[in-house]
């Protein structure tokens, strides 16, 4: 993730997917990390750097993904109900 890169999110099923543009050329559809999400995806960028993901599980939780600027973690479900 650069500075200028735009990202694309959609879903499939209760799979996500992402496309991002770096200023050249589309990377292509890749699945950021593990399926499991129960809605549309809400993107969040802080900066550059840290990106987040929120998204309803398939149980109905809501949980986030965050981006560190080399990896997606995992899902992890956030301490409150949607």
């Amino acid at each position: 993730v650069t500075s200028t890169q735009l990202n694309l999110f959609a879903t499939s099923g209760s799979s996500l997917q992402q496309n991002w543009w770096n200023e050249a050329s589309w990377s292509g559809w890749v699945e950021p990390a593990a399926s499991g999400i129960g809605s549309d995806p809400v993107s969040v960028n802080l900066n550059y750097r840290e990106h987040f993901l929120f998204a309803l599980s398939p149980e109905g939780s809501v949980q986030k993904q965050f981006w560190d600027g080399s990896t997606w973690s995992d899902w992890s479900l956030l301490d409150f109900p949607a």
